[in-house]
């Protein structure tokens, strides 16, 4: 920034100094020289991340466009899995797993109302769609009065702030699917924000959803409405919406085979805040959100239903003054667990699964208060009542408290939280089908709950280019749970969800080092991570300790992106992890014609390493009236490394061995048109 002329200089300087007025008379001993020219410079931080001083990670949305992309598609928590702490998953895991956590552990939200399956085309991507929102926020842990109750920790996604008051949007082209957001102004103080995603998949690639006989049917749509109103510069108004839902068939001829999958998320929410000049600060928030899943088999004569539910009713309100936040909610959730249902020639099976209607209420506090100028304290409590499916009332107090310590260039946090948890999701894998239900403490599960302590440090280095920063944590565990049925037993046997829930204690530990380029025409990331996550279970034929099942004890994410020009962006994210366990069978025998098998040690083996390299290029070929028209390539998986999904077991002539599993095989191309005004 330049300022230049003796007249401009003086009224600058006398604004800021009366002996440099205009007219003013120096003093004798002065000596008055005329500068020519005044040149003031700073480093601008260009990355797309940063670090917030409660430790949250808030990451700019506008910035998903210039990453890799798969089939076409920006998606944000396929993006939260380069982050330190949180665990990159193979294609077809849904999961989200932060500091060794499980994923139902976690809450993925907008704006903080929960969305209870995020995830299409079986977990290949999200159901955020990166264009309507104005940036992702992740916090590892629940370790504020305010924060949910879960024992992980929170993504959410962040509506945009401040009404438009021009019209906008983006649109974006691919092979599998397209996708649009409109915001137009609604007067000088509202505006409407309008998003929606559909696929065509069947169109371009039926061949690729068929083999070995079996051909498969697939689609999904997202659609958002969010309506902002801001009569002033005390309150803003949000009513949010969000629905999107999946259908899959699928037919094998050979066996008169027929699978139908479909499920569907629906959520609606209304926001007030305010804020006045004093620094009182208040929030409202009242929402609905809803998740429905449904499979179906037919085979030959045989019927086989799979359904199951969860939605919430809520509220929660907050005050924010000087040191102190305080806070208060309720949530009435309606759920249905697993319900199978078979019924064929021979036998018919009605599941005797009741709904859970429970009730659960909270209440909080934390006080900030500064002890020195450079050392902070954070002293929080939250309450919670739950009363479960069979009128029991549980409750719970959980404390917790943040000291932080700050300098000019570097910050230190300790952490210590205790937290509850009351519902949970769990089934057969974690690919995000009907196999996965959500389900309640209550007679036979007792309140999930945990201790975590946590430290963590940042430095900022060369001016502010780089920043370095650590994490360690350690999290124990009670009354964690994971689910050991399987298909077969929703068809011959009378089934008992109980039965098939494994229940026992854990602890998760681990370390992350990271460091960031914040500045330049190149930005990014890359860290290191070692975590480990480890169970040991009540059922005396579980001995020992195990492996969770989404543990990866080592993981190295690397993230770029080099704005080479006005015109071209390049990018690329590439992730090393440890293979995650597995359960391997033992023996097998075939008895009545039906092959039996028996299994080896609970997780006693694992996955091949797991590798991937993404690659992006951006060509902004017009840029005029206010228009971008530009080019996305992406190749997904450049060096076209077989990832192990699972393993399986192939008999050949009386012999048997494990086979590793692998869906991407091949580089995945894609090519997006966008265009944003």
């Amino acid at each position: 920034m330049s300022i230049t002329g003796r007249r401009t200089l003086l009224r600058i300087c006398g604004s800021l100094c009366p002996l440099f007025a205009i007219g003013q008379t120096l003093p004798d001993d002065t000596t008055s020289h005329e500068m020519k020219t005044v040149v003031v410079t700073s480093k601008v931080a260009t990355t797309s991340v940063a670090l917030r001083r409660d430790g949250t990670l808030s990451w700019d949305a506008r910035s998903f466009g210039d990453l890799p992309k798969l089939l076409g598609n920006a998606d944000p928590i396929r993006y939260a899995q380069t982050l330190p702490g949180v665990q990159t998953n193979s294609e077809l895991d849904a999961g989200l797993h932060i500091q060794g956590c499980d994923n139902t552990h976690n809450q993925l939200s907008i704006q903080g109302v929960p969305i209870y399956n995020a995830t299409h085309l079986l977990g290949f991507f999200s159901v955020f769609n990166a264009s309507h929102y104005e940036a992702m926020t992740l916090k590892k842990s629940a370790n504020r009065g305010a924060d949910a109750s879960r024992l992980g920790g929170m993504v959410s996604m962040e509506l945009p702030g401040i009404p438009t008051d021009t019209l906008g949007g983006e649109l974006s082209v691919g092979l599998i699917s397209s996708q649009g957001t409109l915001r137009f102004p609604l007067g000088r103080k509202s505006g409407l924000a309008l998003s929606g995603r559909g696929s065509y998949l069947n169109l371009l690639y039926s061949r690729w959803l068929s083999w070995n006989e079996m051909s498969m049917r697939y689609s999904f749509f997202d659609t958002n409405a969010t309506w902002t109103w801001q009569p002033n510069v005390r309150h803003s108004v949000w009513v949010d919406a969000y629905m999107g839902q999946d259908k899959t068939k699928m037919s094998q001829d050979e066996y008169l085979a027929r699978i139908g999958l479909k499920w569907r998320n629906l959520m609606t929410a209304a926001h007030w805040h305010y804020r006045d000049p004093n620094g009182l600060a208040l929030r409202s928030t009242f929402y609905y959100t809803s998740y429905h899943n449904k499979l179906y088999l037919r085979q030959a004569d045989m019927l086989f239903h799979l359904p199951s539910d969860i939605s919430t009713l809520g509220y929660k309100g907050n005050v924010a003054w000087g040191g102190w936040n305080v806070g208060a909610g309720f949530a009435l959730h309606d759920i249905l667990p697993q319900a199978p249902q078979s019924e064929g020639l021979y036998n018919r099976t009605l599941s005797s699964q009741s709904r859970y209607k429970t009730q659960e209420y909270i209440a909080y506090a934390t006080y900030t208060h500064m002890l020195s100028s450079h050392l902070e304290s954070s002293v929080g409590l939250r309450t919670s009542a739950y009363t479960d499916y069979t009128h029991t009332t549980h409750f719970s107090a959980d404390p917790s408290v943040d000291i932080t310590y700050t300098r000019a260039n570097w910050q230190l946090t300790a952490n210590y939280s205790m937290r509850h948890q009351y519902i949970f999701q769990t089934g057969t894998t974690s690919l995000g089908m009907p196999t996965e239900f959500w389900t309640s403490i209550g007679e036979d599960a007792r309140p999930q709950w945990g201790h975590n302590v946590s430290l963590t440090a940042s430095v900022y280095l060369w001016e502010g280019r780089y920043r370095v920063s650590f994490d360690a944590y350690y999290k124990r565990l009670f009354n964690q749970i994971e689910y050991d049925g399987d298909m077969m037993k929703f068809l011959n046997t009378d089934y008992n969800l109980q039965e098939n829930l494994l229940h026992g204690n854990g602890h998760n530990y681990g370390v992350s080092v990271t460091i960031l380029k914040r500045t330049g025409k190149i930005t990014g990331w890359l860290g290191y991570a070692f975590g480990r996550a480890r169970r040991r279970f009540t059922d005396p034929s579980y001995k020992g300790v195990f492996s969770a099942s989404h543990e990866r004890p080592h993981e190295l994410n690397a993230v770029a992106t080099y704005r080479v020009s006005r015109r071209w962006t390049l990018s690329g994210t590439y992730v090393f992890a440890s293979g995650t366990p597995f359960t391997a069978p033992s023996h097998f025998y075939i008895l009545n014609g039906l092959l039996n098998t028996e299994y080896g040690n609970h997780n006693g083996h694992r996955l091949r390493p797991y590798s991937r390299l993404d690659l992006s290029v951006n060509f902004l070929f017009c840029k005029s009236h206010g228009c971008e028209h530009g080019l996305n390539f992406s190749v997904y998986n450049v060096t076209g490394r077989n990832n192990d999904i699972t393993c399986r077991l192939k008999v050949h002539n009386g012999r048997y061995r494990y086979s590793h599993f692998s869906l991407i095989r091949f580089q995945m191309p894609s090519v997006n048109y966008y265009l944003k005004f």
